[in-house]
């Protein structure tokens, strides 16, 4: 019987205390060869050498299923553990901003729901067109623009009757003061 041991740095397999095991020569390839110098960390491996093993304990599954199946099992490496939950007490505030988040994300569902539109053809039969993703975005932000014009020109409009309440109210005055001194005028031309 042959009397390996494992190549990989930590591992303390060998022949003698781990009979179950198989041992793996390293592959010929020389591009796979360096890759198990990387892997195994071990400025010292042999690599060239045919008695240069490791053991079917760093390879998924126990054994080595192809020439190119490299070990990812190493005793450096921390195994992965499953961490429980934990559950985060939320405050009154981060729930509501929760349920508010929850609403608008319905809210846009329904709208993404209600953009597949329905055309009348000239044969005037509807066929239902489903709209894409991007294009309803784009659809979107030109209703947004839309609603900025529209708000914006409401704006401009109610600015614009204000001036035109002031230059009416300054008209009034104009015309009233006009008045008193066509008045003044006829009583002075009449004392004259």
């Amino acid at each position: 019987m042959p009397h390996y041991n494992c190549c990989v740095p930590g591992c303390t397999n060998s022949f003698r205390n781990a009979s179950h095991l198989h041992f793996y020569r390293l592959p010929k390839d020389e591009f796979t060869r360096k890759q198990y110098k990387v892997i195994l960390k071990n400025d010292s491996l042999k690599l060239d050498s045919t008695n240069t093993r490791i053991c079917s304990d760093h390879f998924e599954g126990g054994e080595k299923l192809s020439r190119a199946h490299l070990p990812t099992i190493f005793p450096w490496k921390k195994a992965e553990s499953t961490r429980r939950q934990l559950k985060r007490v939320i405050s009154f505030e981060e729930n509501l901003a929760i349920q508010e988040a929850k609403k608008k994300k319905r809210e846009e569902k329904k709208d993404m729901a209600q953009a597949s539109v329905t055309v009348e053809h000239e044969n005037n039969r509807e066929t239902q067109t489903s709209l894409t993703g991007l294009e309803i975005e784009t659809m979107l932000k030109e209703l947004q623009k839309l609603k900025k014009d529209i708000s914006e020109s409401t704006n401009e409009k109610n600015q614009l009757l204000e001036k035109n309440a002031k230059l009416s109210e300054e008209n009034a005055n104009l015309l009233e003061a006009n008045l008193k001194l066509e008045q003044e005028t006829k009583k002075t031309k009449t004392l004259s």
